[in-house]
């Protein structure tokens, strides 16, 4: 395979070309997970590959807890669909315990703390989201772009 011929592939394989999908759901569904470690720049990457998804639409599917937000796969952030999350947890949480695990015992984490704390996660909880970002990407694209010109909303 040459080189133009993987990058097509990719291109159309992560959806940046090619049909759009319809909702910020199916376009992290359609991934699996997506690294969320920059908020801004991972919802405007989400939209590049939904139509008609603007930051609005990523705010609400976050609001509404479709998607997630979270350490999923390694200590940086990801996002991934709540109907996922725990077959995902299952297979990558002995990893994530593994590399974490001198952090626990540095902390007096164990298993009593770590019990305690599920229970509360389980909990409904009224807490509002905070916002994570300084700046953002403009979620609107170049003429025959599918990739956006940048820009600050500090």
């Amino acid at each position: 395979m040459r080189s133009a011929e993987i990058v097509r592939h990719r291109m159309y394989s992560q959806r940046l070309w090619g049909h759009p999908l319809e909702s910020p759901e199916e376009a992290v569904r359609w991934l699996g997970a997506l690294q969320a470690q920059e908020y801004a720049y991972a919802k405007w990457s989400v939209a590049q590959r939904a139509a008609g998804v603007d930051e609005a639409a990523m705010d609400q599917a976050l609001a509404a807890g479709t998607i997630l937000r979270t350490h999923l796969l390694r200590p940086t952030w990801h996002f991934v669909l709540a109907e996922d999350i725990r077959w995902i947890l299952k297979i990558s949480a002995p990893r994530v315990n593994a590399l974490n695990a001198y952090y626990y015992r540095k902390l007096g984490l164990d298993d009593k703390f770590f019990a305690a704390a599920t229970l509360r996660s389980e909990t409904p909880s009224s807490a509002a989201p905070t916002s994570h970002a300084r700046s953002s990407p403009s979620f609107s694209s170049a003429p025959g772009s599918k990739l956006a010109v940048f820009g600050s909303d500090t």
